[in-house]
C-alpha cells in the first residue's frame, strides 16, 4: 500500500517544482509537453512514467529495427511481451499435473471482484516511455463527422470549424501522410481489385504516422511519441539518473509512478495542491516525490487515469460522477486471406507500367520464385472508412499485432488481413470501477471491468472478401473483447480537456472521447490534446 495517507504527510514528501506536471509519456502527453513549450517557452514541464526506458531512442518505434521489417511476424512476440492484461478473473482451476500434496489454485495478482462473462478479457496497457507508442500500428484516420466525431462546439458550423483547423495540425505533429504504401505492388493489387469488385465502397490509402527516406525506401519509420517530443528543437538526453531532459524546460522521470494528485482539504476550492509520485527502481527503495506545479494533467492512459483520479483523496462519488462509467472499447474482426493465383499471376502476366521494371528484374533474378514481385515488396495498407451504410472501419494490411502470426511455411507476400473495426454505443450500465481492497502488481487500486455490448452494437456487421481465400486458421471471427486496446468512457471533461469544478486538472487520451467510434483515435486525442493546451496556456499562464 502508499506509505502517504494524509495531505500533511504528502506535503513534506521531498518536492520538485514546475509550472506544469504531466504524467503519462505517450503521444498525448508528449502532445501536451510540446504545445505548452511552443506556447510558452518559459514554462518548466515536469513528466512522469510509469514504465522504464525500453528504448535507446526514449520513446521511440521498436518496430523500426531493420529485423522486424524483414520479418514482420517476428514483431508479434514483442506486443505480446509489452501488454499487461488489465484484469485477470480468478480461476479455481487446480494445477492437476502437480504433485498430490502439493496442488494449489491458480493466483498470480489476479482479480477476486472480476466476473468473467462481464470482463474486458484482452484489455491491455503497455508501461515504458512512449508507451503504446512504441509498438503501434501508425493508423491516424479522423473520426467520421456524424457517426463518430465528438462535440467540441453546439453550433455545428463552429464544430466543423474546430475540427478542420485541428485535424491538419494533429497530422503534422504526429506526421500522417497518406502516399507511404502507394507505390506497392500489393497495396496497389489490393487496392485496384476491392474498388472494382465494391464500386459503392471507397477504398483508399490508410493514414499513418509513418515516413520513408528516399535514401533508403525499402524501409519505413514508423512514428511515436519521439517523433512529438522532436518538436521540441532540441535533442533529449538522458543523465545518469535515467532522467530525460530537453534543455532546462522538460525532464521526464521514467520508472516513476503518480500514485494520486491531492487536492488541498483545508480549502473548499477545485484545485489541485501536488502530486504525489513515487520512484520504482531495482535495487533501490522506492522513493515518494511530490511535485508542485501550477496545473496538472494526466494523460496515463484510459485504464491509468482514472485509476489515478480514483486513488486520490478527494470524493470521486461526487467531485467526478462519470468517472469509469459508460465505458466503450471497439469490437473487432478480423481474418486473413491468402491472394488468389489470378491475382499473383496478373503481376507476372499482365503487370501495371510502374510495376514492370520491378517485376522483370526479379524474375530475372529468381526465375524459379511462382510469385513475381520482390521479397521485400511493402505490404498493402488499404481502408474502407465508416460510412452510414457500414459503420466499420476496414484496415486490410499487412502488420503485427498481438495475434495473426503466419507460420514459416506461408510465403508472407500473398497473406492480407482484414480488420473490421466496430462502435460500441456507451451504456450506463457499462463501468470501469476501482477496487478499495485489492491492489495491481503496481501497487495501485484493482481495475474491474463490467462491460457488455448492446444489442444494436451487435447487428452492426462487417463485408466480405473479394481478394482471396481464408488462411486455414484464420477464418472471419471476433476477437476477445479488448483486444483493440481503444477503451474510452464517458467524459469527466470539459471540450478544453479539464476536469469539471477543477480549475487546474487537465485529462488527455482516449479515455475522454464520449462518443462511440470504430476508427483508430489517437489523432482525435492529439486534437483535444492541443486545444487544451491552448487553453492551458491562455486561461491559467496568463
Amino acid at each position: 500500500m502508499p506509505r502517504v495517507s494524509s495531505f500533511a504527510e504528502a506535503k513534506v514528501l521531498p518536492q520538485l517544482e514546475a509550472d506544469v506536471f504531466i504524467a503519462g509519456s505517450g503521444p498525448i502527453g508528449a502532445t501536451f509537453a510540446v504545445e505548452l513549450h511552443r506556447l510558452r517557452p518559459d514554462l518548466k514541464i515536469i513528466m512522469t512514467e510509469i514504465g522504464g526506458l525500453d528504448t535507446v531512442v526514449p520513446g521511440s518505434h521498436k518496430k523500426n529495427s531493420v529485423d522486424f521489417q524483414k520479418d514482420i511476424d517476428r514483431f508479434v512476440n514483442v506486443i505480446q511481451g509489452d501488454l499487461s492484461t488489465v484484469s485477470v478473473p480468478v480461476t479455481n482451476v487446480p494445477v492437476t499435473n502437480a504433485d498430490p500434496e502439493s496442488k494449489w489454485y491458480l493466483r498470480n495478482n489476479q482479480n477476486p471482484e472480476q466476473a468473467p462473462e462481464f470482463n474486458l478479457g484482452a484489455e491491455a496497457v503497455t508501461r515504458c516511455v512512449g508507451g503504446m507508442s512504441t509498438h503501434w500500428t501508425c493508423a491516424c484516420p479522423e473520426l467520421h463527422p456524424t457517426l463518430e466525431r465528438p462535440l467540441l462546439s453546439s453550433n455545428q458550423t463552429e464544430n466543423d470549424a474546430l475540427w478542420k483547423d485541428l485535424y491538419p495540425r494533429a497530422r503534422k505533429l504526429i506526421g500522417v501522410g497518406d502516399d507511404q504504401f502507394a507505390f506497392s505492388i500489393r497495396h496497389q493489387l489490393v487496392l485496384q481489385t476491392l474498388t472494382k469488385a465494391f464500386p459503392k465502397r471507397e477504398f483508399k490509402e490508410l493514414p499513418l504516422a509513418c515516413h520513408r527516406n528516399p535514401e533508403a525506401p525499402k524501409f519505413v519509420t514508423w512514428h511515436s511519441a519521439n517523433t512529438v517530443f522532436q518538436s521540441f528543437g532540441v535533442p533529449l538526453t538522458v543523465d545518469e539518473n535515467e532522467v530525460v531532459r530537453a534543455g532546462d524546460f522538460f525532464e521526464l522521470y521514467p520508472n516513476t509512478r503518480c500514485t494520486r494528485v491531492w487536492q488541498d482539504p483545508s480549502t473548499e476550492t477545485g484545485e489541485i495542491a501536488l502530486a504525489e509520485c513515487q520512484r520504482l527502481r531495482v535495487g533501490k527503495a522506492g522513493q515518494d516525490i511530490r511535485v508542485k506545479a501550477k496545473v496538472y494533467i494526466i494523460a496515463a492512459g484510459a485504464v491509468g487515469t482514472p485509476q489515478i483520479l480514483a486513488n486520490s483523496y478527494f470524493r470521486t462519488e461526487q467531485r467526478m460522477p462519470a468517472l469509469g462509467k459508460y465505458i466503450t472499447e471497439q469490437m473487432m474482426a478480423f481474418c486473413q486471406i491468402m491472394l488468389y493465383r489470378e491475382l499473383i499471376n496478373k503481376v507476372r502476366d499482365k503487370p501495371e507500367p510502374e510495376w514492370k521494371a520491378r517485376v522483370e528484374e526479379h524474375i530475372k533474378e529468381y526465375p524459379l520464385d511462382p510469385i513475381a514481385m520482390p521479397f521485400d515488396e511493402p505490404e498493402p495498407q488499404v481502408t474502407s472508412p465508416v460510412h452510414v451504410d457500414h459503420p466499420w472501419h476496414t484496415q486490410i494490411h499487412r502488420d503485427a499485432f498481438s495475434y495473426g502470426k503466419v507460420g514459416a511455411t506461408i510465403d508472407s507476400r500473398v497473406v492480407v488481413d482484414l480488420r473490421f473495426f466496430g462502435r460500441n454505443e456507451p451504456l450506463e450500465r457499462n463501468t470501469l470501477t476501482f477496487s478499495k481492497v485489492h491492489r495491481d502488481g503496481y501497487d495501485m487500486p484493482q481495475p474491474t471491468f463490467h462491460f457488455q455490448m448492446s444489442e444494436k452494437s451487435r447487428k452492426e456487421s462487417a463485408v466480405a472478401t473479394k481478394i482471396g481465400g481464408y488462411l486455414p486458421g484464420s477464418e472471419p471471427q471476433f476477437l476477445e473483447p479488448g483486444l483493440v486496446l481503444h477503451l474510452a468512457s464517458y467524459s469527466v471533461v470539459d471540450t478544453y480537456s479539464k476536469v469539471h469544478d477543477f480549475s487546474n486538472l487537465y485529462l488527455g487520451g482516449n479515455g475522454i472521447i464520449p462518443t462511440a467510434f470504430a476508427a483508430n483515435p489517437t489523432l482525435t486525442s492529439i486534437c483535444y490534446a492541443i486545444r487544451a493546451s491552448e487553453h492551458i496556456a491562455k486561461n491559467v499562464f496568463k
